[in-house]
């Protein structure tokens, strides 16, 4: 288990942010 990286919070972000 990896911590958050980048990859991670771009992919959160843009399906947050539709």
């Amino acid at each position: 288990i990896a911590p958050p990286t980048l990859l991670l919070y771009v992919d959160a972000g843009k399906d947050t942010m539709v």
